[in-house]
């Protein structure tokens, strides 16, 4: 390497001249960056819920609607000539929005009842007309909420909130179509017919994919313009020289580049997740640089007559291996979600941060030394202090000096630091198994976002938001005409609703029993199954013929027309994994006792199960990656130091870090989640560095002729402390940084991140030497570990 050097610090000019256009070809790939906010780009393509939920979807016409909810919060709710009038007049606006189909807008303005007279089916619009007098207001609202329906999904139980849905054929033209709905809600002809008392609202999977659309392009603005401010400002405390900000600042801006370029040039999307990685290279990598320029600085402390070119080379020559090392746990780190994620967000996010910290390191290695050719020696203002023994008062060496008397500390006091340390375990250990699994798109806002106000305000009026499928399936073409059958999936919709978080189920069976009544001039002793089929039959025909029944295609998302399949819809007030499992495992336990036999059996699809799916995965894919970064760490430290208690004393180190952010997860109900499962993996690659650089340095140090233990502990927290200090600072704060995303997905994980840094420089410095001088490693002391008396 040291070759290597030499011919880059012979040739500055041509070597910056490469790595900038090598930066600016990769950045221009950037142009081409799309988003991506679809729900179902957190699941492989291939994954069994989703491939279900596609068929059930296309085979029951089912699609996922945007609500427009109308809440009127007064005596008599919606049931008043004015607000039925904004209903009526609001659905024939949007039925003629652009791309709109008619027949894809849903309210109690455009649907329909059905009646029978003589003998004779015949349909009615639900409201023909707008009551003026109380009477025929009541009357309306029970002749709706008569039919299973639309109570709950067209008006609230109570009669106070009613939807508008809205089923785009297009699905990928929902965000397009939101804000046509958000634009023409606020237009003065529809605002003018607003009572004081009404409220508006627009929730639904569409409304989340607009929100997530808006919220990671003001996120990416947001952040790619006060995180590179803020890391400038920490770059220039570090080291107070030209030099020293703008060879760090080209550093993460040419990995900057490399990473996001080569995101597009593959035709990568920016996720959710992958909206951080910008501010994730910038602090991770400006770590290389600023140690280089802090050992360079250090090499001019002793000069001894060498050039400036023998300088540079020394620097780098002293930190290129413990750089390559800490450079490897990062990749390592992130490297793990891409291996045995499934998830295809985390699994690019870990690709192409690796991507990002691997040029951070070869940039380090030419831009850095070849920057440093180009200026002439000068050291920086914080070396002054060790420099020329003067004191000086506000000077940034008062960090050098406390850390050199923590040094002294920890090799004097070493029982004492550990048995603080041992206590603290106790009580992090705790917390830390209060941890639970929860997650849902809807968490990724923060509450007081209006889709998240929203979301809420319809989950508690409706039925819910989230949709389920249970799709029956039977053996014999016509079976969902029998009467045992019905029943059979009557019992299924009741144990259903009997569970926790369902709001209310729509069936076949609802349809049946609700025409068997008007059949008999709504007698309620008719409200139940015939047990005639060829009842089922006539009235399930006369519903679903699409040349005279306005209700066909509502009926068709509950049965097909061989009536061999049907479909139990079942709608959540939570889409919370937690609230989720609460449904599912019940309903998989029934439906293994219930529907597996000869005639009938039944399978979980739609929205939640999908969730449900792609969230039990956030467990394995945590595991699989702390698993892999603890083997890459034990693996690539103990090969360094070759000696695996150096791999062991590393992992324990980065290990208390991962064990605090887990307490604090657990102290502070923060659930482990899509964002939060990426954090251990990732604190455990990058945390690692801290204590390598300890390490490298106390082996160094001790091993020197004449080395006084309690110097070196001391001088090596004052100058590689130092420097780690730093680092941590900055990189701790590039990952706060995420603190300012509108999601609270990106907030947690930063949060947890920047914390695990800083534990994990804090137990380098202290608990990590503690137990160096404590049981002197042979492998940090040689043979000196074995003298039984050490200077105090």
């Amino acid at each position: 390497m040291r070759s290597y050097f030499r011919l880059v610090t012979s040739r500055p000019v041509p070597v910056l001249v490469i790595a900038a256009t090598v930066g600016f070809a990769a950045g221009a790939f950037m142009l081409r960056l799309t988003r991506e906010t679809s729900p179902d780009a957190f699941i492989p393509e291939d994954h069994p819920a989703l491939v279900l939920k596609r068929q059930v979807d296309e085979s029951f016409g089912l699609r996922e609607p945007i609500a427009i909810g109308v809440f009127r919060d007064r005596p008599g709710g919606i049931f008043n000539p004015d607000t039925l009038r904004l209903i009526r007049n609001l659905t024939q606006a949007i039925q003629q929005l652009p791309d709109i189909d008619p027949d894809d807008v849903l309210s109690i303005a455009t649907e329909s009842g059905v009646y029978f007279e003589d003998g004779e089916p015949g349909f009615e619009r639900l409201m023909r007309s707008i009551p003026e007098d109380p009477e025929g207001l009541e009357a309306l609202k029970s002749d709706i909420l008569g039919y299973e329906l639309y109570e709950g999904t067209l008006v609230s139980a109570d009669g106070s909130a009613a939807t508008i849905l809205i089923q785009p054929e297009d699905e990928g033209r929902a965000d397009a179509l939101y804000r046509g709905l958000v634009r023409l809600m606020g237009d003065p002809a529809i605002t003018e017919q607003i009572v004081r008392d009404e409220r508006l609202v627009v929730a639904g999977e569409a409304a989340v994919r607009a929100h997530m659309g808006v919220a990671v392009s003001d996120d990416a603005l947001r952040m790619n313009f006060i995180c590179p401010v803020v890391m400038a400002v920490l770059i220039v405390l570090a080291y107070r020289t030209v030099r020293g900000t703008v060879l760090p600042l080209s550093v993460i801006g040419g990995a900057s580049a490399l990473a996001l370029g080569s995101m597009a040039a593959f035709g990568v999307p920016i996720y959710i997740v992958t909206n951080g990685i910008f501010v994730i290279i910038m602090a991770l990598g400006v770590a290389d640089s600023l140690h280089l320029l802090g050992q360079y600085y250090e090499e001019q402390l002793r000069l001894a007559d060498r050039s400036r070119q023998e300088v540079v080379v020394d620097a780098c020559m002293a930190l290129w291996y413990p750089l390559l090392v800490t450079t490897l746990t990062d990749i390592a780190g992130f490297f793990a979600l891409y291996l045995v994620g499934r998830m295809p967000p985390i699994k690019f996010f870990g690709l192409f941060t690796c991507v990002g910290v691997l040029g951070a390191l070869i940039y380090s290695y030419a831009v850095v030394p070849a920057g440093l050719m180009i200026v002439p020696l000068r050291t920086s203002g914080a070396f002054l202090k060790r420099k020329t023994g003067a004191r000086r008062s506000g000077s940034l060496d008062a960090i050098g000096t406390m850390l050199g008397k923590l040094g002294a500390f920890t090799f004097h006091r070493r029982w004492i630091v550990l048995a603080v340390g041992a206590l603290l375990m106790v009580i992090i250990g705790w917390g830390a198994s209060k941890v639970t699994i929860n997650d849902a798109r809807i968490l990724a806002f923060k509450d007081h976002h209006p889709i998240s106000r929203a979301t809420a305000a319809l989950n508690e009026r409706f039925d819910g938001t989230s949709q389920l499928n249970i799709v029956v399936t039977a053996t014999e073409k016509g079976a969902m005409l029998r009467a045992d059958v019905l029943r059979r999936i009557e019992a299924l919709e009741a144990f259903t609703e009997s569970l926790p978080h369902v709001g209310g189920t729509h069936s076949l069976v609802g349809w049946v029993k609700r025409a068997h009544q008007k059949m008999h001039e709504e007698d309620p002793a008719y409200y139940a199954i015939p047990d005639d089929p060829l009842d089922t039959r006539f009235y399930l025909d006369v519903l679903s013929d699409s040349r005279t029944s306005p209700m066909a295609r509502l009926l068709h998302e509950v049965a097909d027309k061989s009536y061999t399949h049907a479909n139990l819809i079942v709608r959540m007030k939570s889409s919370q994994f937690i609230h989720q499992r609460e449904v599912i495992k019940p309903l998989e336990r029934y439906l293994t006792e219930e529907f597996n036999d000869e005639l009938l059996h039944a399978r979980l699809a739609g929205r939640v199960n999908l969730d449900y799916h792609w969230l039990k995965m956030v467990r394995t894919t945590h595991l699989n990656s702390v698993v892999f970064s603890v083997g890459c760490v034990l693996l690539l430290t103990g090969l360094m130091f070759r000696s695996v208690v150096a791999g062991l004393l590393c992992t324990l180190t980065v290990g208390l870090a991962v064990l605090v952010n887990y307490a604090i997860m657990g102290f502070s109900d923060i659930p482990l989640g899509v964002g939060t499962s990426m954090f251990a993996s990732i604190a455990i690659g990058a945390g690692v560095n801290f204590p390598i650089h300890i390490l490298d340095r106390l082996r160094i140090n001790l091993r020197a002729p004449g080395a006084n233990p309690g110097d070196v502990f001391s001088n090596t927290l004052a100058f590689t402390g130092r420097a780690l200090f730093f680092t941590a600072f900055v990189v701790a704060v590039g990952f706060l940084l995420l603190c300012v995303s509108e999601f609270r997905t990106l907030v947690r994980f930063g949060l947890l991140i920047g914390v695990g840094m800083i534990v994990s420089f804090l137990a380098s410095v202290t608990i990590l030497p503690a137990i160096v001088a404590a049981f002197k490693p042979r492998f940090v002391w040689g043979n000196r570990g074995n003298e039984s008396r050490l200077p105090r």
